[in-house]
């Protein structure tokens, strides 16, 4: 290819719990995430780059950590666990040799993120007696 570039990318919405359906999901018709454009029909994800990227390690460079904290979010926020997982991309010859048609798309296997956090907060509940200090501050050495 002459001048590769990254027409499209395509990621199935898998649930990670088996009651979860992202069919007729409430999306915009169309939103942005980061340089990209992307809508969301039926269970999957369809990215069209805003920008040029000319491999597909470019774009899933870029896209990727995106998708990663999204899955995040929504687990954290709702509790629907859900992974991006990339099925296919299409790159295309922006300059081909005058009288050919280039275009060259490939297939992924799953690929699985898994993110597992813990936390340990501490707290106290609030008291209604303050300490009160008296007497002259002292002096900083």
């Amino acid at each position: 290819m002459n001048d590769p570039h990254v027409a499209s990318l395509r990621y199935r919405i898998d649930p990670v719990h088996e009651l979860l359906d992202f069919t007729g999901t409430s999306l915009p018709d169309e939103f942005e995430v980061g340089p990209f454009a992307c809508r969301v029909e039926e269970a999957e994800l369809i990215v069209t780059p805003r920008e040029h990227f000319a491999s597909e390690e470019e774009a899933t460079a870029v896209l990727e950590p995106k998708l990663r904290a999204w899955e995040a979010y929504g687990e954290i926020v709702s509790g629907a666990r859900f992974e991006f997982v990339q099925s296919s991309v299409q790159v295309v010859d922006r300059d081909p040799p005058p009288d050919t048609i280039s275009e060259r798309g490939t297939s992924v296997t799953r690929v699985r993120f898994d993110l597992e956090a813990s936390y340990n907060v501490k707290w106290s509940p609030p008291t209604s007696h303050r300490p009160r200090l008296s007497g002259s501050p002292r002096p900083k050495p």
